[in-house]
């Protein structure tokens, strides 16, 4: 299976709010996140592929995307705006990409 992804992804495990809806929330399990996007875990059944969402994070502005792809429980969530590498630095843990650098942009 071909990795299609345009940014490196590091660990990140915490519980975030999800904004679902006009006063729908719940809160999720993140386990990684790069400047495109994130993984998520739910227990809820009735998320679909194409669904919008905002993920709260702290010190950050709620960050929206959309549902691209459904695995389970799990969840692939592309932002609708990159995160510029320098904001993911500063908020998530750094993680080593494949030449030792660290870094959140492919080059």
């Amino acid at each position: 299976m071909q990795d299609r992804r345009h940014y490196y992804r590091t660990v990140y495990t915490h519980q975030v709010k999800c904004r679902l809806g006009p006063n729908l929330f719940a809160y999720v399990e993140m386990s990684d996140i790069s400047c495109g996007g994130c993984k998520i875990r739910t227990t809820r059944r009735d998320i679909q592929i194409g669904q919008s969402l905002v993920l709260k994070f702290p010190g950050l502005e709620g960050l929206a995307g959309k549902v691209s792809w459904k695995l389970g429980t799990d969840l692939g969530v592309k932002f609708e705006q990159p995160l510029h590498p320098a904001v993911a630095r500063h908020h998530f843990p750094r993680s080593l990409d494949q030449y030792g650098l660290e870094t959140f942009a492919l080059s």
